[in-house]
């Protein structure tokens, strides 16, 4: 039986593994919307072939979360499970969906999701299903959208919630292929987590050491708390990871505040080349 609700796909540069995703989920619910986020690998094309739906970006967005709430307002249908382009729902999660769907209980449907990271996935470290669940699952228009890169995704006013529990269904969320997968990944997000530190929290001094505080509590509540420590090499590279990520935000930040960059910075190394060699360096 084919499931009533509609899967929208947010991807970028992930041909075979968004045309796998969508040949799968065609058997089981009515509509794929897949949202082409400038790929250059032929996203769109493999998903149309595999019958989904595809809404273009000529333009890549530097996140998502720019042209979420947009994408899903051009889908108008009623139940709607969004997914990024590295996210698989298992079987289960689909059967419960649709059960929820039918009975009309609820708006908005949190659902765990299982990271995977180098290949396993990691339940340790924070990222233990019980710990990460997120809305994902929900009626049209009983959420809201916004734009600041890993912005939580929030009910309106009055929808009503659930929290689906991990043994009922999850996301597969297969994070990172590799260390360099990862370390492409945090040069981009940190990029844009630096601006929005820069244009946010400078000149803001509870701002600022909200800031710390979480940047330097995080990896002992990693490590200790979520037993990071015991998780394995994966869970303890993702926290010494996740420490590189939030000092290179704030360097990036800084770099941004101070109008620095790597013009400005090739520029004076020109200048003290020419004076090195010119012997005026005294």
């Amino acid at each position: 039986m084919t499931s009533d609700m509609t899967v929208v796909i947010f991807a970028k540069d992930a041909a075979a593994r968004v045309a796998e995703t969508t040949k799968a989920l065609r058997g089981q619910v009515r509509r794929v919307v897949v949202a082409d986020l400038g790929s250059t690998d032929g996203t769109g094309g493999a998903a149309a072939r595999h019958g989904a739906e595809v809404i273009r970006y000529d333009t890549a967005p530097t996140h998502v979360e720019l042209v979420r709430g947009e994408v899903l307002d051009r889908v108008d249908d009623t139940w709607i499970l969004f997914l990024d382009d590295d996210e698989v729902p298992d079987r289960n999660l689909i059967r419960e969906l649709d059960a929820i769907m039918t009975e009309d209980r609820v708006d908005v449907v949190y659902i765990s999701t299982l990271d995977y990271f180098f290949g396993e996935p990691v339940r340790a470290a924070g990222w233990q299903p019980e710990n990460l669940s997120f809305a994902r699952f929900f009626r049209r228009g009983s959420l809201m959208f916004d734009t600041k890169v890993h912005s939580p995704i929030a009910p309106v006013k009055g929808a009503r919630k659930m929290r689906l529990a991990p043994d009922r269904g999850l996301l597969h969320h297969f994070s990172y292929e590799s260390v360099s997968h990862f370390l492409q990944k945090l040069d981009r997000y940190t990029t844009v987590e630096g601006q929005q530190l820069a244009a946010n929290v400078f000149g803001n001094r509870r701002a600022t050491l909200k800031w710390w505080f979480y940047a330097l509590a995080e990896p002992f509540s990693l490590s200790l708390r979520h037993k990071g420590l015991w998780g394995g090499w994966r869970a303890r590279s993702l926290i010494a990871m996740m420490v590189a990520y939030r000092a290179a935000s704030w360097a990036k930040s800084k770099e941004i505040h101070e109008g620095y960059g790597a013009e400005r910075a090739r520029a004076k190394y020109r200048e003290l080349t020419a004076r090195l060699l010119s012997g005026d360096e005294q």
